[in-house]
């Protein structure tokens, strides 16, 4: 069993990275480009999220801030409840700013084998 760390800080952050320089996952078309700044305020991280991976800081290049809590990002980005975080926007416990279209589409985006493999990578380090 692989070492976990907590979900968002500096050694889990460093975990991903690792993972990463292994061989960055294949993302599908639309995940691409996408780079959404996540203001996780009930611990006071920012990160940058890139289609599937999280980086520490923000990042001058996203299209969107969503504005969440540690549990709901964990719950979205990390176990896939993608359907939980469309209705923590439209309830208003997360705040999504910027492009809502773009960033909606990607609930019906579909992951590739390596972007598979990759995340439940994330997941076996990832501890909440």
């Amino acid at each position: 069993m692989s070492q976990k760390y907590e979900f968002l800080t500096d050694e889990w952050f460093g975990a991903v990275k690792d993972l990463l320089a292994e061989g960055a996952p294949e993302l599908p078309e639309a995940l691409r480009g996408i780079v959404t700044n996540v203001d996780v305020k009930d611990v006071g991280v920012q990160a940058t999220y890139r289609g599937c991976w999280f980086e520490p800081g923000f990042s001058d290049d996203a299209e969107a801030t969503l504005i969440t809590t540690k549990q709901l990002a964990y719950d979205v980005m990390i176990e896939k409840n993608l359907a939980l975080g469309v209705r923590a926007i439209a309830t208003g416990k997360a705040k999504l700013k910027g492009n809502k279209t773009k960033m909606m589409k990607l609930r019906a985006v579909r992951p590739t084998p390596s972007q598979e493999a990759f995340e439940q990578k994330v997941r076996e380090v990832t501890a909440l």
